[in-house]
């Protein structure tokens, strides 16, 4: 039987299996170190299991769901806007006090409704079909905006390969000066995966308020057969919550204010989407992953 292939840690010292992202002692980042046969077999064993899944009565499922034009808070607002609208036209037609009342009610509720429900089908519409996407470019674009100005995190989290849609602990990303939580939260569900880019990328530690908006996505290069990656730009602004408060008191003021504390980072991440089968898919589920890291560098 022959022995399992080796590798020393540089940090540790000590023998591990060869082809590991991290050192499963010491925990040292081994990222950038993996052999090119290494990577091979990495990605032929995810190629093998993404074979499996997309053969599976769930793959089926996932596309339906990434497919579909309407969430459920769309479809909710749009039958809630419905319903004030038939409300508004049946109160006119009575012509009475009553029918004011009905009308008045139904028209401001319908009002904001109509609002909500133009807000989350923009975003259903910009965030579908990502998994069809037949460019890479186009694909991360889709991607990113699910995650970051779009709140659709579980058509993101469908479009990312299975096998990594789970892999624990994530990196912590290094924001410059911006102010950061002290760990980055683990990826272990769905629920899990919102909860990173809702409260980690997206959202600041204590008061400190946070917006992350896509500055330009690069296009695609291939970094192996099949495998490309996509480099994006992002713009990180964060200032103390309490401003935006004080904002609605003291007007002017406070813009000049927050001009002047605010701080900014830009910073380029690199994700690597995977084609198999005419579908591509996202090979890590967090903003700077290992195997972006590693493939990256190729």
């Amino acid at each position: 039987m022959q022995s399992e292939e080796r590798q020393e840690c540089p940090e540790c010292a000590e023998w591990i299996p060869a082809g590991v992202l991290a050192c499963p002692l010491c925990g040292a980042d081994l990222a950038g170190q993996m052999r090119p046969a290494d990577v091979a077999v990495s990605l032929d064993e995810m190629r093998r299991k993404l074979d499996e899944h997309m053969g599976s009565g769930a793959y089926q499922q996932e596309l339906a769901t990434g497919s579909a034009l309407l969430t459920t808070s769309t479809t909710v607002t749009g039958v809630l806007t419905a319903i004030c609208t038939a409300g508004l036209v049946i109160g006119v037609a009575l012509d009475s006090d009553a029918g004011t009342s009905v009308a008045v009610c139904s028209g401001l509720v319908g009002f904001f409704s109509a609002l909500c429900f133009l807000v989350s089908f923009s975003h259903d519409f910009g965030s579908r079909n990502m998994a069809m996407a037949r460019d890479p470019r186009t694909f991360v674009t889709r991607y990113m905006k699910a995650v970051l100005p779009l709140g659709r995190e579980k058509r993101a989290y469908l479009a990312t390969v299975p096998q990594s849609r789970a892999p624990g602990d994530t990196r912590d990303v290094d924001m410059g000066k911006i102010p950061s939580h002290e760990s980055s939260p683990p990826i272990d569900t769905l629920g899990t995966f919102g909860n990173y880019w809702r409260k980690y990328i997206k959202r600041g530690p204590g008061s400190e308020a946070r917006a992350v908006a896509i500055r330009k996505v690069h296009p695609a290069r291939e970094v192996l057969p099949g495998v490309h990656a996509v480099d994006v730009d992002l713009r990180i602004t964060s200032y103390p919550s309490a401003l935006s408060f004080a904002f609605l008191l003291i007007n002017v003021l406070v813009v000049i204010l927050v001009l002047l504390v605010r701080k900014k980072h830009t910073m380029t991440v690199t994700k690597i989407v995977v084609e198999h089968r005419n579908r591509l898919f996202m090979l890590e589920p967090e903003l700077i992953g290992s195997w972006d890291l590693a493939l990256a560098r190729q």
